[in-house]
């Protein structure tokens, strides 16, 4: 859910960033406003992905893109308030392609951070597949 709301507002925020830059000045306030929601978004997202490492010690790369991501975030806010935008615009888009990495990840990985032998598409019951056929090593 981080990860959606993360994305979400990082292409809002690319939209409100499009509308400043051609003459609508009220859009910066509300652009300053969802970076604070983009920044927490992230913090709950670099948590998220600690818990899901700590279940499935195979995603090792899931909090380290967290932390990337936040950093670039915070670095982003930064870069806004003092106005160099010739590095905050690129950076923005590098933030929204990283959003948009995590939620496919976030969604294409669903069950591989669950427990390893769910990963393995075994059930708790008989040691049957998910396909129902016996699991291998395993007696009837």
């Amino acid at each position: 859910m981080a990860t959606a709301l993360g994305l979400l507002t990082t292409l809002v925020l690319a939209t409100v960033a499009g509308m400043f830059t051609t003459g609508d000045i009220e859009m910066l306030r509300l652009h300053g406003t969802l970076s604070i929601v983009l920044a927490a978004a992230v913090l709950v997202q670099l948590v998220l992905t600690v818990l899901i490492w700590r279940r499935n010690r195979a995603l090792w790369w899931a909090p380290v893109a967290g932390l990337l991501v936040l950093i670039m975030t915070v670095l982003q806010i930064g870069m806004g308030e003092t106005r160099t935008l010739s590095l905050h615009m690129p950076l923005g888009m590098a933030i929204c392609a990283a959003e948009a990495l995590l939620m496919f990840w976030a969604y294409g990985l669903r069950g591989a951070w669950r427990s390893p032998a769910a990963a393995r598409g075994r059930t708790a019951k008989a040691g049957r597949t998910d396909d129902g056929s016996e699991a291998a090593g395993e007696e009837k």
